[in-house]
């Protein structure tokens, strides 16, 4: 399957409450980081999003509920960490507004 394709179906699995959909998703965007950027991104997001749904704290700080609060997050994790998988600090996280 070409990079694009393997991001573009983990980029449609990202709002999923499935964990197998939302596991096969990052390992798709994992295949495609070799090849597009923007898929280093979507990995750590879609890592937190796994998380989240396993009730586990996320690493990076990538997933809000609905109504804006965030999910607890591994405090253990860097922003220089985040960097590498070129996210913002926690801080520029917790600004971003909730979808939609």
């Amino acid at each position: 399957m070409p990079h694009l394709d393997r991001y573009q179906k983990a980029l449609a699995a990202l709002g999923s409450t499935s964990q197998s959909a939302v596991k096969e998703a990052y390992e798709l965007a994992l295949a495609a980081m070799a090849h597009h950027r923007p898929a280093r991104r979507l990995a750590a997001q879609l890592f937190d999003r796994l998380r989240v749904l396993e009730g586990r704290p996320q690493k990076f700080g990538t997933q809000q509920s609905l109504d804006g609060a965030a999910w607890p997050v591994d405090l253990n994790t860097t922003d220089s960490e985040r960097a590498k998988w070129d996210l913002p600090s926690l801080a520029e996280l917790s600004r971003v507004p909730p979808p939609v």
